[in-house]
């Protein structure tokens, strides 16, 4: 556990500091304050760049993961099943507070501690324990569920969600929010059906979709930390051409530019630190591969 929370831990205290300073050097330049007291909170919070949350969360279910491995083993239990709700009971919790309290700090842009505490991503990180543990009877249940027709079922879903939810309220950060009960739904179906398309192809490592995935999944946690790197200059590029404004096209160049030079960058990295037999240092900024 302590290895597990050393590798997440060093290289989101580099990449937050490497944040911080791309934020003060542009307040600086913009004549802007800086508050340090801020940046502190941010780094405990993980709101030093848009992901960063997601370690922090992950950091707490490390700590606890000597805990659920019991639980998990035990899969007749009743606080097997009763750990099933606990995402679902918090996201209700937040979906009330969007609808009553959506101007509460704990609700609002800057209060980023509803995504950082573990019960919001606990149920994905619950789902692939029991996926390592009960491979057989998960495999059954992704043929069952993880369907193309659920998937897209699943996104239209959350397409109508979203739309009635900013019709209705006028919330735009909540209709486009990831934590909602219609985001989480598409999320899990998205999960089965990649687990489901893991099976299928287990057999098939010549299959070039495959050989594609593998190796972005082995490059994730670098692309994880470097993309919003990126896709600051792609966000810029797409802005001094006049694409801004046509969000589609923004959206598809942003993703499909910022993913492959995301891919590229962790695979130099790589190939760098291979001539200067400096592999040991990829750990510690989050390049290794398949860590």
């Amino acid at each position: 556990m302590l290895e597990t929370g050393g590798v997440l831990l060093i290289p989101y205290t580099l990449w937050s500091l490497f944040y911080a300073a791309i934020s003060i050097a542009q307040k600086l330049h913009n004549g802007g304050n800086i508050n340090i007291e801020a940046y502190v909170v941010k780094y405990f919070t993980g709101g030093l760049a848009t992901p960063l949350y997601y370690i922090v969360c992950l950091l707490q279910l490390v700590i606890l993961t000597p805990l659920i491995i019991p639980v998990v083993k035990n899969r007749k239990s009743l606080l097997h099943k009763l750990l099933w709700l606990l995402t679902p009971i918090y996201v209700l919790f937040l979906d009330i507070m969007y609808l009553f309290f959506p101007d509460s700090a704990f609700m609002t842009d800057q209060g980023t501690l509803k995504a950082v505490l573990f019960p919001c991503w606990f149920l994905f990180y619950y789902l692939g324990m029991n996926v390592r543990y009960y491979p057989d009877l998960w495999k059954q249940r992704a043929r069952k569920y993880g369907r193309s027709g659920n998937l897209i079922t699943a996104i239209i879903l959350e397409i109508i969600a979203s739309e009635m939810i900013a019709f209705k309220t006028g919330n735009y950060d909540w209709a486009t929010g990831q934590i909602r009960f219609c985001g989480f739904f598409y999320a899990v179906i998205c999960c089965l059906f990649l687990v489901n398309k893991h099976y299928s192809y287990a057999n098939k490592s010549a299959n070039i979709f495959v050989r594609v995935l593998r190796h972005i999944g082995d490059c994730a946690y670098g692309i994880f930390y470097i993309h919003c790197f990126i896709l600051i200059f792609i966000r810029k590029f797409c802005s001094a051409i006049g694409l801004s404004d046509i969000w589609i096209l923004n959206f598809i160049i942003c993703f499909l530019m910022t993913a492959l030079l995301s891919v590229l960058a962790v695979n130099i990295v790589n190939v760098l630190a291979g001539k200067l037999r400096i592999e040991k240092a990829l750990k510690w900024i989050g390049f290794e591969r398949s860590i």
